[in-house]
């Protein structure tokens, strides 16, 4: 008898906890990381990378480099965004741009205390004057 409540027991365990999912509350703000086997696919653009990152102190480092082929110019645009009021706010920004294969953009900014930061990134090729290209990117929120 003990047996067999303890086989139906294990079991019914076993089946609930298959069964179950577990809820994350979501704030709103923080991205969560996801992996994907897509990738862009570009014509002129090779490579646009990004990092974003804010220190202990509120030292925060931004670099952004996009690599591009058979373009006249590249056009990096960044913006240093707080999450203020229920808003994304672009707090700082910097552009650059470059005629050769390739555009780079490494700054840094002292962030205020208590708030969330991202950084949103837009790389533009452009080839006879014409945009031929864009890429865009928006990292994870960081709080500082």
């Amino acid at each position: 008898m003990f047996k067999k409540f303890l086989s139906i027991f294990v079991l019914t365990i076993i089946m609930v906890t298959s069964l179950s999912t577990t809820g994350f509350a979501d704030d709103g703000i923080s991205k969560k990381l996801v992996t994907s086997p897509i990738t862009p696919n570009w014509i002129a653009i090779s490579q646009f990378t990004n990092t974003f990152d804010i220190s202990s102190m509120g030292k925060s480092t931004v670099d952004s480099v996009l690599y591009a082929f058979s373009v006249d110019k590249i056009r990096i645009d960044a913006y240093l965004q707080q999450y203020k009021n229920g808003n994304w706010v672009t707090i700082k920004s910097w552009s650059t741009t470059s005629t050769d294969i390739s555009c780079s953009i490494s700054e840094i900014w002292y962030v205020e205390e208590g708030y969330y930061y991202r950084l949103v990134t837009k790389g533009t090729v452009y080839r006879n004057g014409v945009q031929l290209e864009q890429a865009n990117y928006t990292s994870d929120a960081r709080w500082y």
